[in-house]
């Protein structure tokens, strides 16, 4: 394992931000779950952790001075919001930011400098110094000690330390009002009653401004019942862990912090924005003038937006999935899917969403709502199977190429007289126009599928859970082949007298 400076290659770096970009966009595009988070330790743990290791125990000397093009490295770089890593003597750049962010005066202090940072950067400017300019200089040493030096001097500067949970109203500027409809009917979560105001959250919620904790009355009732809360009078976040089993197999979802629940304390502005969220949105993390922009958005779901907005709420109806709110979030997910299917990401994520609350629910007219095309066969597959228990003539034709049959000659030609010969097949063989799937099988399946969430917040073996692969039984896999083979001969006579009928008349 390498230790201290890594050695720069020039053309490596260049190809990055050219050939190699290009590629992972077109792969993130098109593959679900690439470039996100932990898919890493899955695809291959012994490179993933070198690569960890790697990158704590070296220093790139070019990163001060290499462009950020990424869009979670600038978000990652940008100062977090409860604390301005700004000098406290520029007055006018730290008031700028406060006021834009919606804080007064009393509600930020001035931190103390830490000394000692200071005088470590003396040290080390000095130790720089003398790798450079002494008996047996040394370049590399020396910049790496004069960058150390640096970091701890910025350090050393005091700060501007925003108040934690601030509560006072004065957080919560108001600006223009935004009236909700006089004919909204307020309803509370099930899971949260006998609601009180208590201590700062005495303040009673009105229509005069965009405030999180009157939302009751600013959004429809159907989004307000799949709103989760951190805090306030309708917090409703809870962490525990549910395991589901219905006889075919069984995984376990953890649930820790949710990036779709709201904290009413944060300030909330109205403005407009065209900046883009990026990857891993939360709601904690927006500005003020975004969290304006996500709760305006709630009002009206079929506005076009920036999708970042849309998997914020879209995570929390993923948490709802294993609640008593299933139906409820399905059906918001299938309204999201009538606005925003534009974006590949969201598709895929949603599809297999809905699969999963069909087999937990055992909801086959889920399924039936989706395109089976757009759908993962082995994934669609072992969900159909395990709900219904059975596949139809039209499921067989589709998962085709996975058990093997090539032949697509008459599937795409003459789809329905091979589809009518393919019911035959079944009706002679089993007595009806369906494929029969035994409860045993499930269980003798050696190959797996992971299905996919998009919430982060799950836990890493919740989101990636594996399912057993239907498609990949000996038994299923011959069974449907040769049903395939003996459809197509048939089709193939069945064209043929037609073709001889023709030619006699």
């Amino acid at each position: 394992m390498k230790f201290g400076v890594r050695k720069p290659n020039l053309k490596k770096s260049f190809k990055a931000r050219t050939t190699g970009r290009l590629k992972r966009s077109v792969k993130k595009a098109l593959i679900p779950g690439y470039g996100k988070k932990g898919m890493g330790y899955i695809k291959n743990p012994k490179k993933a952790v070198y690569n960890k290791v790697y990158n704590k125990t070296t220093v790139d000397l070019l990163k001060p001075i290499k462009p950020v093009t990424s869009p979670k490295k600038m978000k990652a770089r940008q100062p977090k919001k409860t604390k301005f890593h700004y000098d406290a003597t520029k007055s006018e750049a730290v008031k700028h930011v406060l006021e834009k962010e919606g804080y007064s005066p009393d509600q930020y202090t001035t931190r103390s400098p830490r000394r000692w940072l200071k005088f470590i950067a003396i040290i080390l400017g000095l130790a720089s110094w003398g790798a450079l300019f002494g008996r047996h200089p040394n370049i590399f040493l020396g910049v790496f000690y004069g960058i150390l030096a640096y970091t701890a001097y910025q350090k050393s500067k005091p700060r501007i330390n925003i108040l934690t949970n601030p509560k006072t109203e004065a957080i919560i500027p108001t600006k223009s009002p935004v009236i909700a409809d006089e004919n909204v009917v307020d309803r509370l979560p099930t899971s949260t009653p006998n609601i009180s105001y208590k201590g700062n959250d005495a303040i009673a919620p009105t229509k005069d401004n965009m405030d999180a904790r009157n939302l009751r009355e600013l959004v429809p009732p159907n989004i307000f019942d799949l709103l989760w809360f951190f805090n306030g009078p309708y917090k409703n976040i809870e962490r525990g862990t549910q395991t589901f089993d219905n006889g075919f197999y069984s995984f376990e979802i953890s649930f820790q912090s949710e990036p779709s629940a709201i904290n009413v304390h944060l300030p909330i502005v109205e403005g407009t924005t065209d900046q883009k969220i990026g990857y891993y949105p939360t709601y904690d993390k927006l500005t003020s003038v975004e969290r304006f922009t996500y709760l305006k958005w709630l009002q009206d779901i079929s506005q076009s937006i920036d999708i970042s907005y849309v998997f914020i709420f879209y995570y929390g109806l993923e948490r709802f999935l294993f609640t008593e709110k299933i139906e409820q979030a399905v059906e918001m997910i299938f309204e999201l899917k009538k606005y925003h299917s534009e974006n590949q990401s969201f598709n895929s994520y949603s599809n297999d969403a809905i699969l999963i609350a069909a087999m937990m629910a055992e909801r086959p007219d889920w399924i039936a709502r989706l395109n089976p095309r757009c759908l993962s066969a082995p994934l669609y597959a072992t969900i159909k199977g395990a709900v219904t228990k059975c596949f139809s003539t039209h499921e067989i034709i589709l998962f085709s190429k996975k058990v093997g049959w090539i032949n697509q000659r008459y599937i795409k030609n003459e789809p329905q007289k091979f589809e009518a010969n393919l019911a035959l097949c079944l009706k002679e063989k089993f007595g009806t126009i369906q494929f029969i799937i035994q409860e045993e099988q499930y269980k003798e399946v050696t190959d797996s599928i992971t299905i996919f969430l998009a919430n982060y917040s799950l836990s890493q073996e919740s989101r990636f859970s594996e399912l057993p692969d239907i498609l990949s039984h000996p038994d299923i896999q011959s069974s449907l082949y040769s049903l395939l083979q003996e459809a197509h001969e048939r089709t193939k006579l069945q064209l043929r007298e037609e073709r001889k009928m023709k030619t006699t008349e």
